[in-house]
Formats: structure tokens, sequence, C-alpha cells
């Protein structure tokens, strides 16, 4: 027996099989050191393995993970994801200096799958990469909305609006309870949809189930994210993952498919006719840029006939300031897809948070209930001019906001140039990722953060707004690439929430309480639960 193990040791010790598995051992610990060997000045973070690097180490909830791995190495976190080196950022200080102090540095966007399939050619606002395209079609969007919030009265008038057709369901359904988050998808959806196109009237109901469609399509989005990143930083997953990406590109060309189809539809209607929406407003901005540059390109081709005969419809990324963008129908189309996209899923998500956290907290709905009936009396509903008189229900949207964080990371961003930020360099091209779960619930700032707790943004002495603690904040990111539709989104979550409770009594059912977990994508939302409406006051007429 002992001269058969002798034997047997001998032919892996003394054989060809052990130089082989020697040099796979030498080889794996190379690529190991070369996985992990970090230039000068780059700053620190744990030890990742070889092809995916920390990809394991964050687990199915990244943001949790990261903050996890920040507590060990600091704010400004060193990791290597797959075949990109990624510097993630944890607090509000690092946040601001690099999105804000240095936008331009940091304002880039990484050239990865996913930014490539939901740019559509350069042109998304939220995935293109920095440039003057990508400038200017935020500033016509940003333009747009601000028109929007001239005539605020319209706004409230909509949100009216899916409060009575909420109203209806409760009536057909008899009273029975409703599936959250879904009834509020619907409605916000809905809300998007008017706000972005405006009423097409009889087209409007033509359009409905393509809209669910959409909903769907976001819903399939959402779910494949993880697929979509994994592609991002292990392109050579392709194979294995092709299906799942062909989701994500379908339901990308099945909202740009649908969005175009209503922006045909509104131009071949009567001009006078288009009412009050982002959509008119940003045909104006668009029709004044078109028009100036125009008058630009003329003066350039008198100054210089010989060298500018006709300037390009499109220039590229690095065109001369002297050139101007034209821009097209598919450009106001995805402007359109932008802004319409970008709301309904963040604000239906944060309204079912908001639904709750209410439900798991009683006596802050109970005091809602009790601002409102104070300030509002019996018959109306809140407006934008009433946020200086219901600070708590401000409060709420606030607090919901940060605790939810229903895009915890937002969206990479890549340095545009070599750059320093606090004492590390980083070189052009680096992904930087912020993430702002980790940011909205630093201990520095807010008390017992895991705590749903509105009373935090509320000063005891005055009763007004804590202003200097809203800074520490960043739901929508900050920086040149904050969300663009920030300020409406705020808007339409105080509305529709404070419509909800001033219009509705809201429980639970069967003494459930909802559940506080939820699934990572690009957006966070709650699990589906039941909830109980029931008009607070049946003879009431609400204005």
């Amino acid at each position: 027996m002992g001269q058969f193990v002798s034997a047997y040791l001998s032919f892996f010790v003394d054989g060809p099989f052990f130089t082989i598995l020697l040099g796979l051992l030498f080889f794996s610990l190379c690529l190991y050191i070369q996985t992990n060997r970090k230039p000068a000045g780059v700053p620190p973070g744990p030890f990742g393995l070889p092809v995916v690097g920390n990809l394991l180490q964050l687990g199915s909830t990244p943001h949790t993970s990261l903050a996890k791995i920040s507590q060990v190495y600091g704010p400004i976190v060193s990791l290597r994801l797959g075949s990109r080196d990624v510097i993630v950022l944890n607090t509000c200080e690092v946040v601001k200096e690099a999105f804000g102090k240095k936008s331009v540095q940091f304002s880039g966007r990484p050239r990865v799958y996913s930014f490539d399939k939901n740019s559509n050619g350069g042109r998304s606002i939220p995935f293109s990469d920095y440039g003057p395209r990508q400038v200017l079609h935020k500033k016509c969007a940003v333009q747009s909305l601000q028109a929007l919030f001239k005539e605020p009265v319209r706004l409230q008038k909509l949100v009216l609006h899916e409060l009575g057709k909420i109203k209806a369901l409760l009536i057909w359904n008899e009273g029975g309870p409703l599936m959250s988050p879904e009834f509020l998808r619907k409605a916000v959806l809905s809300l998007s949809f008017r706000l972005t196109f405006g009423d097409l009237q009889k087209d409007h109901d033509m359009l409905r189930d393509e809209l669910y469609l959409v909903l769907d399509k976001a819903r399939d989005f959402m779910e494949n994210t993880s697929s979509s990143v994994l592609l991002d930083f292990m392109p050579w997953l392709w194979f294995a993952l092709r299906k799942k990406a062909k989701i994500l590109e379908n339901s990308v060309d099945g909202l740009l498919g649908f969005v175009e189809k209503v922006y045909r539809i509104r131009k071949e209607k009567d001009n006078k006719s288009q009412n009050w929406s982002f959509a008119v407003e940003l045909e104006k901005i668009v029709s004044e840029v078109n028009m100036k540059g125009s008058k630009q390109n003329d003066e350039n081709a008198k100054l210089f006939p010989s060298d500018m005969a006709v300037l390009p419809t499109h220039c590229p990324q690095d065109t001369g300031k002297d050139a101007f963008l034209k821009l097209d129908d598919e450009d106001q189309v995805t402007i359109l897809t932008d802004i319409f996209a970008s709301g309904y899923e963040t604000v239906s998500s944060s309204l079912g948070w908001a639904l709750v956290y209410l439900l798991r907290n009683p006596n802050v709905l109970k005091d809602l209930y009790k601002e409102l009936d104070e300030v509002l009396g019996e018959n109306y509903l809140p407006s934008i001019n009433d946020k200086p008189n219901l600070p708590l229900l401000e409060a709420t949207v606030l607090e919901t906001l940060r605790l939810s964080t229903v895009v915890p990371l937002a969206i990479p961003h890549c340095t545009t140039e070599e750059t320093r930020l606090a004492e590390y360099l980083l070189p052009k091209g680096t992904m930087v990722l912020a993430n702002l779960w980790s940011v909205n619930r630093d201990p520095r700032y807010f008390h017992d953060p895991e705590k749903f707790n509105p009373y935090r943004f509320i000063d005891e002495r005055s009763g007004n707004i804590k202003q200097n603690l809203t800074q520490y904040m960043m739901s929508f990111s900050a920086g040149a690439r904050r969300c663009l539709g920030y300020s409406l989104a705020k808007a339409e979550m105080f509305l529709f929430l404070g419509g909800l409770i001033k219009m509705f009594k809201i429980e639970g059912t069967n003494h459930d309480q909802p559940d506080l977990q939820s699934k990572f994508g690009f957006v966070l939302m709650p699990k589906s639960f039941k909830i109980k409406l029931s008009l607070r006051n049946s003879d009431s007429h609400i204005i």
C-alpha cells in the first residue's frame, strides 16, 4: 500500500502534470497581482479577483455593499469591475467637488454598451457624452421646463384630473383594496403623458393601450438593468446575455417608437389647437434656436465664402464654437423621450415608497391630515403656492426622496481630462460612480438615518424647512449632469401626495405592514402591497 501511495505521489510531483499545475498557479498569481496593482495616486480599495475584479463583492444590492466598503476605505474608493477601473464617491462633499466644482472635468459619459443603446446616436441628454449637442439639448429642455412652471395652476389641474380617475376607480371597485404601486404607476404615467404631449383629445384614448404597453416595456428595462450593467463591465459575456440584452434594446426602441408616433400625430394637428405641454414649449424654443443658428451661419458664410459654403446639419462633438447645430425631428423626439421617461418611473416609485412609510408611521399620516385640513379647509387641494404653509407635507416629500433614493447609483460619469479629486490624480476616461444611497444616509447630517422622520427637516422654532439640511441630500445627483426634471418631479410629488392624503383615508389591509425591502434595478421600486382608500368626505367638492 505504501509503495502504491509513493508511486501515485511521484506521478504528480515528478511528472508533467505537476509542471502544468504549477504553471497555472503561477499565471493565476501574476494575473491576480496585475489586476490589483494600483498606480500611484489612485484611491484605495479592496483586492479583486482576476477577470471579474470586485463585481462579486457587490452582491445583489451594490449600493449597500459600496457603502460598507466605503466605511473601510474612505469616501473615495477605487474598484476593478470586470475589465474597467471605477472610482466610487460616497459622501456629499466629494460628489459636490467632482460634479459641482469640477463639473466640466467630470461631465463625460463612459463608452459602454448600455449608453450606446440608450443614447439614440448621441442625442439623449442623460446618456450621451458631454459635448455641444448634449449641452444644446439640455438647454432646450431646461428652458421648456421653466416655461411650464410659469403656469403652475395647469399642473395642479392635471393632478386633480388623475386623482378624479382614482376616485372613479374606487367607485368601480366598490371600495375594495387597490394594488400599490400599480395604480400609482398608471396615474403618474398618464400625468407624464399629458405633461409632455398635452391632451391629444380623441387620439388620447386611441393611444391609451399603447401607453400601458410602454409601462410594461419600462418594467422590462428595469428588470434587465443588471444584464446591461454586466455587459458594460464584461462585454465578452455578450453571447451568454444576448437574450436579456435584446429585451433592453426592444424596450428602448419601443419607447422611442411610441414617442415618435405621438410626435407625428401632434405635427399633423393645427398649431392653434395645441394646448399647454412640454412639447409645445420645446417646439417654440427649438424654432428660435434654429432661426438664430441659421442667421449666424449666413453671417459666417458672408465673412468666409470660400471656406464655409454650407455647414453640416449636425456637427461632431469637437466642432468649434463658430459652427451651429440645427435640431431636427429626431432630436426633438429624443428630448421628448428623455422628459417623458425620466419622470414617471421615479415619481411613481417615490410615491409608492411614501405610502409604505406613512402606513408604517400612522402618527405622521395623522399629522398630515391635520395640517392639510387646517391650511386648506375642506374643499381645496394643495397648490404649489401653498408649499410655505405646508411644511410637513414638503418635509414628507423630502424624507421620502432621502430614504428611498429610488436611483441609488447615479448614472456613471467619466472624466473628460486628467484631473484631481481630493488628493488623488484621476486620468482622462476614468469611470466615476456616485453612491447617492450612501450620501443620503450619512449619519453626520441625518441622525438615525434608517428611520423615516420628516420632522428632521422642520425647524422647531420657525416651523420652516431647514434649507441647510437639504443641501446634504442628493436624490437627483448634482452639478451639470443632475436630473433635469428634478424640480418637476418634486412638484408632482408634492401635489399628488398632498392630494391623495387630502381626498382619501389611507389604510393598510388586515393589519399587514408593507415590506421595506426592494428589488435592485435602475430604480428601487417597493414591493407590491394592497392599500385601502376611502373618501374622507364624500359630500365635499374638491377644487
